[in-house]
């Protein structure tokens, strides 16, 4: 299994899709990591610009 947030989302809708507990339970964990590790992604991509932007402002002072 590949290791992105987007193989996780895909997962965790198969096995949504399946009526035993624990492939919902799974379903659910997936989603979870799926949700955590694009949130660090945009996170880091925030700060990147933040500190891009910090950068060219403090050159024109």
């Amino acid at each position: 299994m590949s290791n992105k947030p987007s193989a996780w989302h895909r997962l965790a809708r198969e096995l949504g899709c399946r009526s035993d507990e624990a492939s919902q339970r799974a379903s659910i964990n997936r989603a979870y990591y799926a949700s955590y590790h694009r949130c660090l992604a945009w996170e880091g991509a925030f700060r990147r610009a933040a500190h891009a932007i910090h950068s060219v402002a403090s050159t024109l002072n």
